[in-house]
């Protein structure tokens, strides 16, 4: 906190004398004031720099310290274009190609960018080149990390048994080491290549690979140097690996066995380790403490809650309701998910045009400085504004194809949403078909007006829905509220506050077409000929136009977007089956 508070009164102290036009700077801006603060203050600190770089701050920092710290800060806030540029700039400058050491560093910081970026071609390119230079200084760590990238790399281009070699090749170069801070890294090598063998299908591999990492960890464990927690940290995170591994082999008792092991670490009760062992606890139909693990993250969840990770948590919470047969509170942890998917989306699209939006403003900014040092060269400065126009033109046709992508993608994801909801929906009602409806004589299904029981209204509302739903009375477009009160017993005053309770309808008619549109969905997935038109009558609306607009009110999606998507999908899987 004393350090964010002195970072913020540098800035402002900084600010200020930067706007005197002929005074000289009174602050120098140092590498070490950056080094505290660009991990919560990317922001303010590439503001100083930039200020810095134009001299308008006093500085004792050498330019290629200048973009370094950039590159740092755009790390951080996860513009890897930005920090791709600068590590060029670096590669560019006398001061770090002239000095070996120096080289080899930028050289693997942009192998990683390119390959954060999925630069695959560059970035292998890049790596051999590190580690070229790692083989020639004799740095094992840094050759170690490219061979690692490499297999990675080719991971993500699908070529499993180059980067199987690569993986072999960066655990045989440090399988001997005895420095504690490259057999760090070799456990972070370890851990990938369970990772691959597992996505690859190769189960005993991975075992056999976690037994190495676990005696690593044990030869740290014994060494000076590694700080407090992480030892047991690093047995955290492969027991739970290991035992989600075994347990989806069918090895039940040894899973349990590597579970036993993972309790008895100070990590399983951390907010990280309670998290982690979920994926296993559920695999192992473990869901009550599946739930008493992952419930106390989600309520004590850190970070920002509109991210993947914290949907994976609901997710998961869903799932061990399930397994608990608690399928109301699972139905309210996926309608959760389902918002929290498209707060997610929203996001994206406006982090991603606020990303081109900086980029151009950098491009503008590298315009100026170019004017400014070269204003004699009017006719370059012509063909650099072309080309920049040009290359505008294409971000602007890259970002209309991706943006194209991303509503097909949302498509997807509705699609999938709906089929979840009415699924459930479905699973619900055959629940209480099984448990309550068909163990209650005809006569005993008239509950009482004056009763207050939470129990008997959602009784009365699940007997009220079977009989619509069995008897397809919503298929009748003149269906009145009269003939729904005839047919389930429940009083006038009571329909709307049942409604409201158990179904989130205001009236009947919205609870009506709700009922409606399920229906239509089953007609669309099992009668893709059919017409929009023909659909909507038969799923008892009275127009095109009514079923449209509830269908978008409800889904977030037309149902022309929703049967297209199915038919995309279902090509798609044909296309698969048959190759």
């Amino acid at each position: 906190m004393f350090r964010a508070i002195t970072f913020i009164i540098y800035l402002a102290f900084a600010l200020y004398f930067s706007t005197k036009a002929e005074a000289a700077p009174s602050a120098i801006l140092t590498e070490q004031a950056v080094m505290d603060s660009y991990i919560n203050h990317p922001d303010s600190c590439l503001m100083l720099l930039e200020k810095a770089g134009q001299r308008q701050i006093a500085t004792d920092m050498p330019d290629y310290k200048l973009d370094l710290l950039r590159a740092m800060c755009y790390e951080i806030k996860g513009d890897y274009p930005a920090k791709e540029r600068y590590v060029r700039h670096l590669l560019e400058n006398d001061s770090v190609k002239n000095v070996p050491e120096r080289k080899l560093k930028m050289t693997v910081m942009l192998a990683g960018v390119l390959e954060r970026q999925n630069k695959y071609e560059n970035a292998v390119i890049v790596c051999r080149e590190a580690i070229n230079q790692a083989r020639q200084l004799g740095v094992k760590k840094d050759e170690a990390e490219m061979l690692s990238t490499m297999a990675r790399i080719y991971a993500g281009m699908k070529n499993n048994d180059e980067a199987y070699k690569y993986f072999h090749q960066a655990v045989d170069l440090l399988r001997n080491t005895e420095d504690v801070r490259d057999m760090a890294y070799l456990s972070t090598i370890y851990g990938e290549l369970m990772t691959f063998l597992i996505d690859t299908g190769r189960g005993k591999e991975a075992l056999e690979i976690g037994k190495r990492r676990e005696e690593l960890i044990g030869r740290m464990s014994r060494q000076p140097g590694p700080p407090p927690g992480y030892i047991d940290q690093q047995y955290g995170f492969l027991y739970a690996k290991m035992a989600l591994l075994l347990v989806q082999q069918g090895s039940d008792a040894e899973a349990a066995a590597i579970y036993d092991k993972y309790q008895k670490l100070d990590f399983a009760d951390s907010y990280t380790g309670r998290a982690y062992i979920v994926p296993y606890l559920l695999a192992a139909k473990r869901y009550r403490e599946a739930y008493d693990n992952n419930g106390p993250c989600i309520r004590e969840y850190p970070g920002d809650t509109i991210s993947y990770d914290y949907l994976s948590m609901l997710q998961s919470q869903a799932e061990a309701c399930r397994g608990l047969k608690d399928y109301k509170s699972a139905d309210a942890f996926m309608q959760r998910c389902y918002a929290l998917q498209d707060s997610i989306y929203s996001r994206e699209s406006g982090s991603k045009a606020q990303e081109y939006a900086a980029a151009f403003a950098a491009k503008e900014r590298e315009l100026q400085l170019s004017k400014a040092r070269a204003e004699s060269q009017r006719e370059k400065i012509i063909v650099v504004s072309a080309l920049t126009v040009v290359l505008l033109l294409i971000v602007i046709l890259f970002v209309m194809f991706r943006n194209l992508r991303k509503t097909k993608r949302k498509n997807r994801i509705d699609a999938k949403r709906i089929d979840e909801l009415i699924a459930q929906k479905n699973e619900l009602r055959k629940n209480f078909m099984q448990n309550y409806f068909k163990a209650m004589p005809d006569e005993g299904r008239q509950e009482s007006e004056n009763s207050e029981s939470e129990d008997k209204d959602y009784l009365i509302f699940m007997q009220m829905e079977a009989q619509i739903v069995r008897n397809k009375l919503f298929l009748n477009p003149r269906l009145s509220r009269d003939e729904i009160l005839k047919t389930s017993g429940i009083s006038k005053n009571s329909l709307v506050p049942i409604l409201r309770k158990y179904s989130g309808c205001t009236n009947l008619n919205d609870y009506i077409n709700r009922l409606r549109l399920e229906y239509a969905v089953a007609l669309i997935k099992d009668n893709k000929l059919f017409t929009i038109d023909a659909i909507a009558e038969s799923s008892g609306f009275n127009s095109r136009s009514t079923f449209y607009r509830v269908f978008q009110n409800v889904f977030g999606m037309t149902p022309s977007q929703y049967l297209e998507t199915i038919k995309t999908d279902n090509n798609q899987s044909d296309t698969s089956n048959e190759n």
